[in-house]
């Protein structure tokens, strides 16, 4: 395929490549989302306010581990577009690869230290005693069973495949 087949840039052409782009996107911080109105909405329904609290607090640390994804996902995405683009694939796929190591590495250390941390983490944010012991729980609870299957990590592999327009890891080949 030839570079400018692959890059055209009229009008209609270049809506459907953004749309293409971030229709993907959009939907992965729909399920992020999802996951926590889930929670929220399960917990809701128990009317217990203190329970509720505590999920709404524990969430608070999910979304920034989803920030910290984000930003490593943002940042495969450009370094291997920039690579693809220039037709170095072993370097975009060097970078992809590292990208998803950085990935998994961060999400045993966010496990790590959200496990060891969670009671102080919930006391900094003045609750009460009870939401505080709830909110450590959850964050525990959500932690366990978050990083074998941690859906920021397969984030960031969809990105670096995003970067090439690959529909599936490896469905481009040069």
């Amino acid at each position: 395929m030839d570079i400018k087949e692959s890059l055209e840039l009229s009008p209609a052409a270049l809506n459907r490549n953004i749309i293409q782009l971030a229709v993907p996107a959009v939907l992965e911080n729909v399920l992020v989302t999802m996951v926590f109105f889930a929670d929220g909405l399960l917990v809701g329904w128990m009317r217990d306010p203190v329970a509720l609290a505590a999920v709404s607090m524990g969430a608070q640390f999910g979304w920034i581990a989803n920030s910290l994804f984000s930003a490593i996902a943002v940042s495969a995405t450009a370094m291997v577009a920039r690579y693809w683009g220039q037709r170095d694939y072993e370097r975009a796929r060097q970078v992809a690869g590292q990208t998803v190591v950085l990935a998994l590495l961060s999400a045993a250390v966010i496990v790590a230290l959200g496990m060891t941390v969670a009671d102080e983490a919930m006391a900094l944010m003045g609750l009460e005693p009870e939401v505080a012991r709830q909110g450590a729980l959850y964050m525990r609870l959500i932690l366990s069973t978050s990083f074998l299957a941690f859906p920021l990590t397969v984030m960031v592999a969809y990105c670096a495949a995003r970067a090439t327009r690959a529909r599936r890891c490896g469905s481009r080949r040069p």
